[in-house]
């Protein structure tokens, strides 16, 4: 597995009529967005692509995962994903998680 952390977006930017727009802050507690990678053999894929559609509703609840930065168990959410082929029985799954605060 390999992973990228993202900055959170806790940025709330309103329009002003003259000068820079206003900006301030919307919580303090933002979700952390992850970008994140596995090499899956056809039997791993079939068990995301089961977890994806019936445990999580293609990514409406979240769930417990490791956190790649503290290896303490957190919660997330799946925002988007793609499978790709990699090899006879190797498959590359490319997400986009976010940590929830």
């Amino acid at each position: 597995m390999s992973s990228q952390l993202g900055s959170p977006d806790c940025l709330l930017r309103t329009a002003t009529t003259t000068g820079p727009p206003k900006v301030r802050r919307l919580t303090s507690a933002a979700p952390t967005a992850w970008s994140m990678s596995w090499y899956l053999t056809t039997a791993q894929k079939n068990t995301f692509k089961a977890f994806w559609e019936t445990t999580i509703y293609h990514g409406s609840i979240s769930f417990i995962m490791t956190d790649p930065e503290t290896s303490s168990s957190r919660s997330f959410r799946i925002l988007s994903w793609a499978l790709g082929r990699e090899a006879q029985n190797v498959w590359k799954l490319d997400a986009t998680v976010e940590k929830l605060p």
